[in-house]
């Protein structure tokens, strides 16, 4: 079954160029141009991700975010802002009020098909893979040489959180390697740069989209462990 992709965007035009990209890619899109028309689309059917127009209005987006939440076919979808911005307070507030990730454009499509892959199928417990654990591990993102090197502070089933510095962006695919306590051995996925932070250096969320089953379930382990 295609993944499906629910655009909200008032200009026609944007939005036609949004959904173009993502067929390109394989994914079946909708379209809306207003809240009320975007929250009947999400009482109808199941999206892999919805994405919004970073100039919706706050109370807009607010209430586009609870709709979401509280439908029954969609509460557990990702809610996706583009914005040509990168760390100013217009992304920042954008976040804040209704995204579950915002992407600096341009985008990888490919990638960010990749990340919505991984929402399919049945919607998740999303109490258990919101949980998190304490994670202090060196992570690394390597090509030639080392050109990424971080530490974590905490990791869930879904993705990893680490303070860093090197070449690194918002939306971008990344390889990782790193290692949970006294285990063995070492542990390589694949994610999405989902969000930056800081100043100085750069605090980075990354959302997993390639991992091996087995690794998963370590990670699964070893949060239950230390959430407690």
């Amino acid at each position: 079954m295609a993944l499906k992709a629910l655009i909200v965007y008032k200009d026609p035009a944007v939005a036609e160029l949004i959904g173009e990209a993502f067929t390109s890619v394989g994914l079946e899109v909708r379209s809306a141009g207003s809240f009320p028309e975007a929250s009947q689309l999400v009482s109808q059917e199941r999206y892999n991700g919805i994405f919004v127009d970073p100039g919706t209005p706050l109370l807009e987006g607010c209430e586009l975010a609870k709709s979401v939440r509280q439908s029954s076919k969609n509460h557990g979808a990702p809610i996706f802002i583009l914005t040509v911005q990168s760390s100013t307070y217009a992304t920042a507030q954008a976040f804040d009020v209704c995204g579950t990730f915002y992407l600096q454009e341009p985008v990888d499509f490919d990638s960010l098909a990749h990340l919505l892959a991984g929402t399919s199928g049945t919607p998740p417990d999303n109490r258990r893979r919101k949980v998190r654990g304490p994670l202090e591990t060196e992570v690394t993102r390597r090509t030639i040489h080392v050109d990424f090197r971080g530490l974590s502070s905490d990791i869930s089933e879904d993705g990893i959180l680490f303070q860093g510095d090197g070449s690194i962006e918002t939306g971008q695919e990344v390889e990782l390697f790193f290692t949970l306590p006294d285990q063995k051995p070492e542990m390589r996925v694949t994610g999405i740069v989902a969000r930056l932070d800081g100043s100085e250096g750069k605090r980075a969320l990354v959302c997993f989209t390639q991992i091996a089953s087995a690794a998963r379930q370590r990670i699964t382990d070893f949060v239950e462990a230390t959430s407690n």
